[in-house]
């Protein structure tokens, strides 16, 4: 796929960035820094924080004043309701044509808005876009790629993350992953916000698989770069992780494939799955 750019003295479409703040102060402080050097100007950044038990959203007023709006919700709802929170606020204000998804433990490129909007704003069916996830490094390296788009094998649930050095392409892509996601507002008033009972994972590959069947592509731009401190928030391996990245892919399957298909995901998760995840925990010790 080839993607142009937008024209010399084309207006430049209204972004509303949403950062999910909890208990990541430090994080977000440093994600915010990186995004006021971006070359892309208009855009809003919006921080939503899950109730946070410090005092992170007095510091963060204090730190960027006028540059950021604070949402202040009431308790934890997780990354699926905490974000569709503020997405309900940008469509009600409707003034902007996209939203951007970033997660806090991130840190942006200068022109990385630059590069989701140019493939947005490309092709109307467009729906949803993403950028290449470097795991974050002190020096902002180029080094070890996270993700570089990703597929969906339905029959295991298993959702892969491209991680290509080399994958250098803009290209269509099974979904984007929520770390990094330009959605075009259109499509959210169309198809919905997330599945708010996700609570966490899974409920960004559930929005690209609803929009697909909607007609909209998702697409991956290699050149729009962030690099993430991949698993801060939840801990990759831990029981919460576990929990809600098995049960959420029950609900992805059947929310999204039909029946038949559903209930062979089943059969392979109990008797192809489950005993090998079994005995990993059980040989690391995991009881």
């Amino acid at each position: 796929l080839i993607f142009g750019e937008m024209g010399e003295g084309m207006k430049q479409p209204r972004v509303s960035i949403i950062i999910l703040n909890w208990n990541g102060l430090n994080d977000t402080i440093e994600c915010l820094e990186s995004l006021k050097k971006i070359t892309y100007n208009n855009y809003e950044v919006i921080v939503v924080d899950n109730a946070s038990s410090s005092d992170d959203v007095v510091v963060l007023r204090k730190k960027f004043g006028k540059y950021i709006k604070i949402i202040e919700n009431d308790k934890n709802y997780g990354f699926a309701k905490g974000n569709n929170i503020a997405m309900r606020k940008v469509m009600k204000e409707e003034k902007s044509k996209y939203v951007l998804l970033l997660n806090n433990d991130t840190v942006v490129d200068p022109v990385f808005l630059d590069e989701l909007v140019k493939t947005g704003e490309s092709d109307e069916k467009v729906g949803i876009v993403g950028g290449k996830n470097y795991y974050y490094n002190i020096g902002r390296k180029k080094e070890k790629v996270w993700y570089s788009g990703g597929s969906i094998r339905w029959w295991s649930g298993t959702i892969i993350h491209d991680n290509d050095q080399k994958d250098n392409l803009s290209k269509e892509t099974d979904y984007i992953v929520g770390s990094l996601m330009l959605i075009r507002v259109g499509l959210i008033k169309k198809i919905g916000i997330f599945y708010s009972k996700f609570f966490v994972y899974c409920e960004d590959v559930d929005l690209c698989l609803r929009a697909k069947k909607e007609g909209y592509r998702a697409v991956y731009n290699p050149n729009s770069i962030i690099w993430h401190k991949v698993g801060k928030s939840s801990g990759l391996g831990s029981p919460f992780f576990i929990f809600y990245s098995v049960r959420n892919r029950f609900w992805l399957i059947r929310r999204n494939y039909n029946s038949t298909k559903y209930y062979l995901f089943i059969i392979a998760f109990l008797f192809y799955k489950q005993p090998i995840w079994l005995f990993k925990f059980l040989f690391n010790g995991q009881f």
